[in-house]
């Protein structure tokens, strides 16, 4: 399940991606972008995972911390993950099921069976609570 990366501009040598094949076009799209940031900066994409059906990228840095263009680069990256499958890079969507996953219509039976939810919530972001296509957002709740 995870993918490396061998002398990528914008990725760590030693960087480490748990997702699966279908996002790496999306990872050096994304390494492509973080190359570009000042020299100053010093950053590189350390790693990523896959959590509630997005990307989430990890980024290390040495030196000065520029927290908020970093922070928009990983949720911008995230949100675009949403749309590609991560089995095999194709137009996708996120599916609810038994767990959530983004996937194209050939790979959607890897979350099945569909929760009433699916295709009516298109966001599942880290904080706030999800999106619904309708344009709600709704909150997450405590365990209780």
């Amino acid at each position: 399940m995870g993918l490396t990366f061998e002398n990528v501009a914008g990725i760590a040598p030693n960087a480490e991606f748990e997702c699966r094949s279908g996002w790496r076009d999306l990872i050096e799209k994304a390494a492509g972008e973080m190359a570009d940031y000042p020299d100053d900066w010093r950053v590189v994409i350390a790693g990523g995972k896959e959590k509630m059906g997005g990307l989430v990228l990890s980024v290390s840095y040495v030196g000065r911390w520029p927290v908020e263009p970093v922070e928009y680069f990983i949720e911008d990256w995230r949100k675009a993950s949403l749309a590609v499958c991560e089995e095999c890079g194709s137009a996708g969507r996120l599916r609810l099921g038994v767990v959530a996953a983004t996937r194209c219509e050939d790979h959607a039976d890897f979350v099945a069976p569909f929760r009433d939810e699916d295709g009516e919530i298109l966001d599942l972001p880290p904080t706030g609570g999800p999106v619904w296509k309708d344009g709600r957002k709704a909150s997450y709740s405590p365990c209780g």
